[in-house]
């Protein structure tokens, strides 16, 4: 999985699913929780793609295997896989679904606050990632998370079609002066 990231970032992803497809081959599918990684590899590299689509069918196929492995499964890869798939169906218009499984990703933002944000700046929903970080930064709870999400980072040099989509939303979230503001009161950003 990690080789495959690394060649999906640079491009090369029909090499990274053909990679990934090897090692599904080469590892037993009913020890642990192999597959289920398998399965997580392919679903990065179609949300890294924005293949909508595909990212359905990889997200279907996470969640019906970590329901059967159940407490095994660490949740906030469910909730990140939830997101992302949620954003899929966003992304291609089924609305009345995309609502109903974001409401199920909302309700994680205590738990696993990076796959909410995420779903909110995969929609491009900057609003909704701007409220939820400046309620996080008001909890002493989730403070840390946002100060740390809100941070400068360095400029891509190698760019995904999900990063050319979601890094302009992301950079706006970052900086809204409403974000800012909200961080000043209770911390400091560094300078880049």
């Amino acid at each position: 999985p990690v080789v495959a990231r690394g060649l999906g970032k640079r491009g090369r992803a029909g090499e990274a699913g053909a990679r990934l497809e090897k090692v599904a081959a080469a590892i037993p599918e009913e020890v642990g929780a192999n597959r289920l990684n398998i399965d997580a590899a392919h679903l990065m590299l179609a949300t890294m793609r924005t293949d909508w689509t595909g990212v359905l069918v990889h997200a279907d196929a996470f969640l019906t295997r970590a329901r059967d492995l159940g407490s095994e499964v660490n949740e906030s890869a469910v909730f990140q896989v939830q997101g992302w798939r949620a954003c899929a169906l966003s992304r291609i218009g089924r609305q009345a679904e995309a609502a109903e499984m974001a409401a199920g990703v909302q309700r994680a933002e205590a738990r696993a606050p990076g796959a909410v944000v995420g779903f909110h700046i995969c929609r491009g929903d900057s609003a909704a990632a701007r409220a939820m970080l400046i309620r996080m930064l008001a909890g002493a709870d989730t403070r840390g998370w946002a100060l740390r999400f809100i941070q400068p980072v360095e400029a891509r040099t190698e760019r995904t079609p999900l990063d050319r989509l979601t890094d302009p939303v992301e950079l706006a979230v970052r900086g809204a002066p409403d974000v800012i503001a909200a961080a000043n009161k209770v911390g400091r950003i560094l300078p880049k």
